[in-house]
């Protein structure tokens, strides 16, 4: 059981809902209408002080219900990773 638990990974995981630890100045913002947009075939716009303290997931499913399209927890996880591939760049190009 020891060498077990020796090999399991200890992850932290940090939810920062009010921009206390990290701040992006919106470079987040741009990424994640891209990647929404691209599953979509429109162009949306997040505004966000509407979408302040809402989840990932949540602003995926606002942004989708803004535009007429509802969809299911597995294209949201698609919209998310095709965000999560696209954030880096965003983040290292400090353009906002």
């Amino acid at each position: 059981m020891v060498n077990e638990l020796k090999l399991l990974k200890r992850v932290k995981l940090f939810w920062d809902i009010d921009g206390t630890l990290l701040r992006t100045n919106g470079a987040a913002a741009l990424p994640f209408a891209k990647a929404v947009s691209e599953y979509a075939g429109v162009e949306v716009i997040i505004d966000r002080k509407k979408l302040s303290g809402f989840t990932d997931y949540e602003i995926a499913i606002s942004l989708l219900g803004s535009i007429g399209i509802t969809t299911n927890l597995q294209d949201i996880t698609l919209i998310l990773n095709n965000y999560a591939e696209k954030l880096p760049v965003a983040l290292n190009s400090g353009v906002v």
